[in-house]
């Protein structure tokens, strides 16, 4: 897009975006000057200048960790802001984890077999003691009732850490999957992917993805 700043001495011809060539300039130009000629708009303001802008801020998005690229999302051009995944590493491996840690921390079928045999044994308890008060049962009995009782509640105990402990690898899984996704770190556009699908990122060189924010821009001009 070309933007023209006048005054009553010079025309400043603007080109605000990317950087062009010198050729793409001097054809921006042209055209602009002849959808300028075709609504009878003349110069009467002497000498023209050209100029084109750069962006002020230029951002390197790099891959925090190494590994074979799954997806790109994004291409030349695009818009993203600072929660836009993107670009994915092979997650394979982590999803396969995940879907273990998922299960193991919503089963309940184990704990719940273990929660009805603690009650069996406090049920068995319970008799055992009232047969020792009516003189019916020996004192061996009750310790062995009263031993399988508190087995029976520490298994179940057991249980219930386990599956906490599950939803905690769960998340430990989740947190490393985000770190295998690449995301803008701020609002820009899409200037440069470095990678592509299949290809492997290492840490020695992890810069995947160029960024520049347009908000403001430096303007270069150019002589007449």
């Amino acid at each position: 897009m070309l933007v023209f700043i006048k005054n009553a001495i010079a025309v400043l011809t603007i080109t605000v975006g990317l950087p062009m060539s010198h050729s793409e300039s001097r054809n921006a130009v042209a055209q602009t000057q002849h959808e300028a000629a075709e609504r009878g708009v003349a110069n009467p303001f002497g000498k023209q200048y050209h100029a084109f802008t750069q962006p002020l801020r230029t951002i390197e998005i790099c891959a925090s960790q190494s590994g074979r690229i799954d997806e790109v999302l994004v291409h030349r051009g695009d818009h993203v802001d600072a929660k836009t995944v993107l670009m994915r590493l092979d997650r394979r491996v982590l999803l396969a984890q995940r879907e273990i840690a998922k299960q193991e921390s919503q089963a309940v079928a184990r704990l719940d077999a273990l929660v009805v045999e603690q009650k069996l044994h406090e049920d068995r308890l319970q008799q055992v003691r009232e047969l020792l008060s009516d003189g019916a049962g020996s004192r061996e009995e009750v310790r062995r009732a009263e031993a399988d009782a508190a087995v029976a509640s520490l298994n179940v105990e057991a249980a219930r850490e386990n599956k906490q402990l599950a939803k905690l690898r769960l998340d430990e899984i989740d947190a490393k999957i985000a770190e295998r996704e690449v995301r803008g770190s701020v609002d820009g556009w899409v200037i440069d992917v470095l990678k592509d699908s299949g290809e492997y990122v290492s840490m020695n060189s992890p810069h995947v993805i160029t960024l520049v924010q347009l908000q403001q821009l430096r303007v270069k001009p150019r002589g007449p």
